[in-house]
């Protein structure tokens, strides 16, 4: 590890060039605050933090490059609140990961106006938010994404029994995702407005295809809102891909999706109401209401 930190108090860490180590910044338990530190071809993790509910993390301007065919985390946090902030990830397996194994905790996590370029043999999400959190998602940009099932460039989802709390993911830009942009699954309230997901990749056949679009929305409990996003270019099985077997209507209004290869729209489950979308040149359907179960 390249720097330590450890105990019940508040550690920082700043301004520090960390090189070649398996992880550049370790902490545990407490309050870790990591601001302006360039960290370079990590092993396992750029900054990795291991707390409880009451801990928490502040990462800040960071710069994490790895190495080619890495399979680093750039930042990694479990069980602790989380706010990640101005930071620039580049080529490593998974952006910032945020998740909580254990019971439920009022947790937060913030991930705000951060870059993350993935690689192709990227084994994870751009940003992913797992657990009973509260969490916000906001002006973030990501390249490049997972191909596999489940995965996608921005991923927010409970766990188990638990739920996402508050699942905000707004102002973010997607550019060559594979398979999925943004997916949201298992959040008591759920808002996704005023994205922007470009040049989303398809399958090559062999995937389940429940999870595949630039906007994948699953399983909200009382709110679940798709508004003012922008999808263009997508190669996927669609624009938005909704499966809602939970309680919360399903609001769809004043999207633009353009230029999908199949449906603009795919509902596969859930109430929903549509309002002032804009759908243009799609090689196949506006709106495709896949389920009899779907209204």
């Amino acid at each position: 590890t390249g720097i330590f930190v450890g105990g019940s108090g508040v550690d920082s860490v700043t301004n520090s060039t960390i090189t070649d180590f398996a992880h550049g910044v370790y902490g545990d338990d407490g309050v870790l605050y990591a601001a302006d530190n360039i960290i370079d071809r990590p092993i396992s993790n750029g900054i990795l933090y291991y707390g409880q509910s009451t801990d928490s993390v502040v990462a800040v301007r960071n710069q994490v490059t790895c190495a080619v065919g890495s399979t680093a985390y750039g930042i990694q946090v479990s069980d602790a609140s989380h706010r990640a902030q101005g930071n620039t990830i580049t080529g490593c397996a998974a952006g910032v990961f945020v998740s909580a194994f254990g019971p439920p905790a009022p947790l937060s996590a913030v991930v705000r106006e951060n870059s993350v370029a993935l690689p192709a043999t990227a084994g994870g999400a751009g940003v992913y938010v797992g657990g009973p959190f509260d969490a916000e998602v906001v002006g973030n940009t990501v390249t490049g994404g997972h191909p596999r099932e489940g995965h996608g460039s921005i991923v927010l989802e409970g766990f188990y029994s638990d739920t996402v709390r508050l699942a905000r993911v707004d102002s973010n830009i997607v550019r060559n995702a594979a398979v999925t942009g943004i997916r949201v699954t298992r959040a008591k309230a759920t808002l996704v407005r005023g994205n922007r997901v470009e040049d989303v990749t398809g399958s090559d056949g062999s995937l389940f295809f429940s999870n595949h679009g630039a906007l994948a929305v699953t399983d909200a409990r009382d709110l679940l809102r798709i508004e003012r996003n922008t999808l263009r270019r997508i190669h996927t099985r669609a624009g938005i891909a909704v499966a809602q077997n939970d309680t919360a209507r399903v609001v769809i209004d004043s999207n633009a999706v353009s230029l999908s290869d199949s449906a603009a729209v795919q509902l596969d489950a859930g109430v929903v109401s549509m309002t002032g979308n804009h759908i243009g040149s799609n090689a196949r359907y506006g709106l495709y209401v896949a389920s009899f179960g779907a209204l």
